[in-house]
């Protein structure tokens, strides 16, 4: 499976993406952009999304080795350890341009 999602990112905001994937899968992902403050987040299959009290989308949950918030991620491969619902959390910092455009890559093998 290979599949590309184009989107765009305001400040501070992200986009969420699941990905079902079995144990013993490679997965890859990457996202091309633009702007420099584009990154994204894989997060294991026990993760919960909510909203904050001013309305923004919150992860929480367990990242995958290099994959995390503070990692900057705008490319990853891995094993796949065990079957679920994986969440790719694709976000856009809170400086620079007011937009930013970009196009995430999925594949699994």
């Amino acid at each position: 499976m290979l599949t590309t999602v184009n989107g765009q990112l305001a400040l501070g905001s992200s986009d969420l993406y699941y990905v079902p994937a079995r144990a013993g899968q490679t997965l890859l992902v990457s996202v091309d952009s633009a702007d420099g403050d584009i990154s994204f987040q894989v997060y294991a299959p026990d993760a919960s999304v909510a909203k904050t009290a001013d309305g923004k989308t919150t992860v929480r949950g367990r990242t995958l080795p290099d994959a995390g918030a503070h990692d900057n991620a705008r490319a990853w491969v891995g094993a796949i350890s065990r079957s679920g619902n994986y969440l790719i959390a694709v976000s856009m910092g809170e400086t620079g341009a007011v937009l930013g455009d970009y196009s995430l890559t999925v594949s699994l093998q």
